[in-house]
């Protein structure tokens, strides 16, 4: 049997400790070889904590089997696998490199130097999403910026991080 990808479930922030739980528990059996990959879907590249795209949720690429979904349950802050609590769905691997391809653009897009005063950027993540604005103000130290987004012909001052825009691209 091949490995597949699947995505379980854990509280917000414990991540990490789900993948290390699951490794351990995994060495523990001598299943260690039936988990391949893990991936906490978060863009670390700026400073501090990373932007989680996917809170509480981990991506694991393994065989599954009832005793690789026994060395998962067995794992206290492992709340569920997505799919039936029988029969995980497994995740395509094409859905797999949306993420990933999400979180690379993320990462070149955050750099302080792809962005000028003046330049109209569209909002794509938060309450103005789909929204274009005219950035009137850049904080690099915070990787932030002050927008000027149109709503019903007013002009609105919104604050937003680097990573929550991009560039529009001139016509």
């Amino acid at each position: 049997m091949s490995a597949r990808w699947y995505i379980i479930n854990s509280t917000s922030g414990r991540e990490d400790r789900l993948i290390e739980g699951i490794k351990v528990e995994a060495a523990k059996r001598g299943l260690s070889s039936s988990f391949i990959d893990f991936v906490s879907p978060v863009d670390s590249s700026g400073k501090g904590v990373g932007k989680k795209f996917m809170p509480g949720y981990i991506f694991v690429n393994m065989v599954l089997n009832d005793a690789t979904l026994s060395v998962i349950k067995s794992v206290p802050i492992a709340s569920r696998m997505l799919g039936s609590s029988k029969r995980p769905v497994m995740v395509s691997e094409s859905e797999v490199k949306k993420v990933f391809l999400n979180i690379q653009s993320s990462k070149s897009e955050s750099g302080s130097s792809s962005y000028e005063e003046g330049q109209i950027v569209l909002v794509k993540d938060g309450p103005f999403e789909s929204f274009t604005g005219q950035i009137s103000k850049i904080y690099s130290d915070k990787k932030k910026m002050k927008v000027f987004v149109s709503i019903l012909g007013r002009e609105i001052p919104v604050e937003l991080e680097f990573w929550q825009v991009c560039p529009v691209k001139k016509v």
